[in-house]
């Protein structure tokens, strides 16, 4: 199986106002998905979400080590109502928008 991206060379920057998460382990943050990735959760396909890990406030495709959950999963996997830590920004680089809940 081919992994999302693996045809898709681009480089992608964090949208600033979507919060930085920490799923599973892993720094992610919300960028644009290749056409043929979908959640890894759901297994819904969606145009952007979350992937990770994630170094600074962009990705490079192709990379096989990404992992790609949709808005929806990331906040049921955190606990996160609807708007909550929206707009966030967080100056202090250890802190990356996270919040102790996602640590």
């Amino acid at each position: 199986m081919v992994h999302p991206g693996d045809t898709w060379p681009r480089f992608c920057s964090a949208r600033p106002e979507k919060p930085t998460l920490r799923l599973e382990g892993r720094r992610s943050i919300f960028v644009a998905w290749p056409p043929t990735a979908s959640c890894e959760r759901c297994h819904v396909e969606f145009a952007e979400g979350y992937v990770g890990p994630s170094v600074g406030d962009s990705v490079r495709f192709p990379d096989e080590a990404t992992h790609f959950t949709c808005e929806p999963c990331a906040r049921a996997l955190l606990g996160l109502r609807p708007g909550e830590l929206a707009n966030e920004n967080c100056i202090t680089p250890a802190a990356a928008g996270m919040s102790t809940r996602m640590l």
